[in-house]
């Protein structure tokens, strides 16, 4: 494009422009280009002051919001939610006014605050035939405690006491004479026996043998138990009825060795037969050995 003007070539104020075939004048470089970086700084200028603002917005609704959260946390505290009622269902030896007083639970006291895991401990602890406990929440202004029976599974002889034990080693009691239809437990040496608390052996791992023979016991519904005896690890000792003592030998396969046994005493050995019978290898070799009119120390018991 060439420049032109009235007068010659070169006037820096109008140009010939070939396509509209006149002349026009020419713009101001020098104006143009001093104007566009003040209109970039008004522009970014206004672009900074909208984030401020959009930023002090954002943090008024956090703020505000946190405002609000807190006063309905405070009146779901402080106002809502206050235990009306303390509700104790399941059996149990106590009454019901021993296991709320237990609980350290008390009518007013907020639900959500409740120490619900606390209260389980300090019931168990507090009363020791209490089995099982759960404590929950009923929305809006309930706590409910359910309870079962701890059953005493045998008592432990040691230092001329006898320690009454749940099927999981809870202590239910310690007494100077063995209770009456109680299973007498021989061979564990007693640390600690406290009502309530889980009994205390020097060989923890007898402890485990212990509870898990309790189990099956339970499990199958061998009752007529008269003792067991732990004096020897590998070969662990049971008289049923006071008449027939079962060697299950070592402490493995426990549920295969008394089940089978059950089934031996049930069907297989007369109610009037007293001997011994060997579960030692059952787990081995499926067999099991009855030696009749035979009664080992164990059966002494």
């Amino acid at each position: 494009m060439r420049r032109y003007t009235e007068n010659g070539i070169g006037d820096p104020e109008r140009f010939y422009d070939p396509k509209s075939g006149g002349y026009r004048r020419a713009p101001d470089l020098g104006t143009a280009t001093r104007a566009e970086p003040a209109a970039d700084g008004a522009a970014k200028r206004a672009q900074a002051r909208a984030k401020r603002r959009r930023r002090r917005l954002c943090i008024f609704y956090i703020v505000t919001f946190l405002l609000v959260l807190s006063a309905g946390a405070f009146l779901a505290l402080k106002v809502f939610f206050k235990v009306n009622s303390i509700k104790v269902e399941g059996t149990s030896c106590y009454t019901i006014e021993q296991i709320k007083k237990s609980s350290g639970l008390k009518t007013g006291e907020n639900l959500i605050l409740a120490d619900t895991r606390k209260a389980e401990t300090d019931i168990c602890k507090k009363l020791p035939y209490i089995g099982t406990v759960k404590v929950s929440r009923r929305f809006p202004e309930e706590i409910v405690i359910k309870v079962t029976a701890a059953v005493a599974r045998g008592a432990i002889q040691s230092g001329g006491k006898y320690i009454l034990v749940s099927a999981d080693g809870k202590v239910l009691e310690v007494s100077g004479k063995l209770p009456a239809n109680s299973a007498l437990i021989k061979g564990i040496d007693v640390m600690s026996a406290k009502a309530g608390e889980k009994v205390g052996i020097k060989d923890a791992s007898k402890l485990e043998i212990l509870k898990n023979i309790l189990k099956v016991l339970d499990e199958q519904k061998l009752t007529k138990i008269t003792s067991l005896d732990f004096s020897k690890t590998d070969k662990i000792c049971i008289v049923y009825d006071s008449r027939v003592t079962i060697n299950l030998g070592v402490p493995s396969d426990i549920d295969y060795k008394i089940r089978f046994a059950k089934n031996i005493l049930e069907n297989k050995i007369q109610s009037s037969e007293k001997g011994t019978l060997d579960m030692s290898t059952a787990a081995e070799n499926d067999r099991a050995y009855f030696d009749p009119d035979y009664a080992s120390p164990a059966s002494s018991g």
